[in-house]
């Protein structure tokens, strides 16, 4: 990871974001050509990609933390790796303790066994001795689920398999 990123992912990490906070901002802009395409663009004024920016974290009523770092990332190209930018504040984060802080995002909650079988797996996997396993309700995921933990990403889920396919389908 480039040593801006880092230095973002230490910034974030010190005002108290989680990666968890930067899910749906991710999926918005990955999820949206049209998006990625104004951030690529710096012949957009810097002052209107920030009130863009701005307008949509208002609109999808993300906290002020979250808003304010996205429009400060949004001046540059950097808002685009915000998933590395992600991935860096849960290294950051698993650094300090044997605890691994995780978020699994799904329609509906797991069973109890799989709670278990998920928080087994993760342990194993980041070779932590507990897991901190938070479930948040999404129903736009339409199913599946999505499971962020230890600088990872895990997306199983029907929103993302929609867009997988709407996009080979548009360039058909």
């Amino acid at each position: 990871m480039e040593q801006r990123l880092i230095n973002y992912a230490k910034a974030a990490y010190e005002l108290g974001i989680e990666s968890c906070d930067l899910f749906e901002p991710i999926n918005l802009i990955e999820g949206s050509p049209e998006l990625t395409a104004l951030y690529k663009d710096l012949s957009v004024a810097k002052k209107d990609r920030q009130d863009i920016t701005l307008d949509i974290a208002s609109s999808c009523h993300w906290s002020d933390k979250v808003k304010n770092f996205l429009a400060f990332l949004s001046s540059g190209t950097d808002i685009l790796r915000l998933s590395e930018i992600s991935d860096g504040i849960d290294r950051l984060k698993a650094a300090e303790t044997d605890v691994l802080d995780a978020r699994l995002f799904c329609v509906h909650p797991p069973t109890d066994s799989q709670k278990e079988q998920i928080e087994r797996y993760l342990m194993n996997r980041f070779h932590k001795g507990s897991v901190n396993l938070h479930i948040e309700i999404h129903e736009d995921l339409i199913g599946g689920f999505v499971l962020v933990a230890g600088g990872i990403t895990i997306n199983r889920s029907m929103q993302r398999t929609a867009f997988q396919l709407e996009r080979v389908l548009k360039f058909r």
